[in-house]
């Protein structure tokens, strides 16, 4: 998801974290399984787009900066910095802003969401939101990823 937000060629690390706040609009991804660190977009990687889970499962990153995805778009709201934040995606650029639910999110994935927002290298984590609440606070769109 870095990749896809910041661009692969900004991205020196992404982490998945899984301790954000919910968010409240659709889930546009679940299951999502990035097999490879070297990905530059959540596209690449496999995802349904039904899901079954709940918004307190979104999904934050934190992405190690250096310096889009075809058809999605990828952001990062809610950090204290550009480089954190809750994960949000929506498929083109006039769509909903929506979430990615945590199911099956890994340091991985987020090291592919960190190189898709441009930023490179390792150290991305995943952040789950696990029913806490999060400084990222809760998401308002659709979660249109899920089960990564």
């Amino acid at each position: 998801a870095c990749n896809m937000i910041f661009g692969a060629s900004n991205v020196t690390g992404a982490t998945a974290d899984y301790n954000v706040a919910a968010g409240t609009g659709p889930i546009y991804m679940d299951d999502v399984n990035c097999r490879s660190s070297t990905f530059d977009s959540l596209a690449q990687c496999t995802f349904r787009t039904t899901h079954n889970c709940g918004h307190w499962e979104d999904v934050g990153i934190r992405c190690s900066v250096r310096g889009g995805v075809t058809g999605w778009e990828a952001r990062l709201v809610g950090g204290s910095n550009a480089r954190e934040g809750r994960l949000e995606v929506r498929p083109g650029n006039s769509a909903t802003w929506g979430t990615v639910c945590d199911d099956s999110f890994s340091n991985v994935d987020a090291e592919a969401a960190c190189r898709e927002l441009g930023f490179w290298g390792p150290g991305a984590t995943a952040v789950a939101y696990n029913g806490y609440a999060h400084s990222w606070g809760r998401g308002t769109g659709p979660i249109y990823m899920d089960d990564m």
